[in-house]
């Protein structure tokens, strides 16, 4: 599907072709316009040098790994649900578990302070203004995602 020049891929299929044929989607110079100098590896690479970086991060990420980090992750879900229910139960879900959940995931695995997670969220946002516009991203969007290159 397609919209405004953008294409959405809505089934698993579509996922899993786009990601097999780097000729037709490719992640290289994904961070371009951010002016970065060197591969941002593995996200700017497509196989089979992205296949070799996976291979060398896989250890990182197996399920042995994984549930070594569960604890910890499920006491940070639990944190948020618990905030939830402590406003009255009702919220806006991704405000207050779909966006600062998958960051806290995300600052765990890597070992980065929670207290981070703003600014990784805003550093998200950006990245996804630049790449989800047809016109010139404003310069506080790319100042915003240049932090995270730099």
């Amino acid at each position: 599907m397609t919209f405004g020049g953008t294409y959405f891929l809505i089934g698993a299929d579509e996922v899993e072709q786009a990601g097999k044929t780097p000729a037709v989607v490719s992640s290289n110079g994904a961070f371009a316009l951010l002016g970065a100098s060197v591969e941002l590896a593995p996200i700017t690479l497509d196989p089979p040098v992205h296949t070799r970086w996976r291979r060398k991060l896989d250890k990182f990420f197996s399920p042995r790994a994984m549930a070594a980090r569960e604890p910890e992750l499920r006491r940070q879900v639990a944190e948020l649900i618990n905030g939830i229910r402590a406003g009255g139960g009702t919220c806006d879900i991704m405000s207050a578990l779909a966006v600062p959940f998958p960051s806290q995931v995300f600052l765990t695995l890597f070992g980065l302070p929670l207290g981070d997670r703003e600014r990784l969220i805003a550093w998200k946002d950006a990245l996804v203004v630049i790449n989800a516009t047809d016109s010139e991203p404003s310069p506080e969007a790319v100042a915003t995602a240049s932090e995270l290159y730099g």
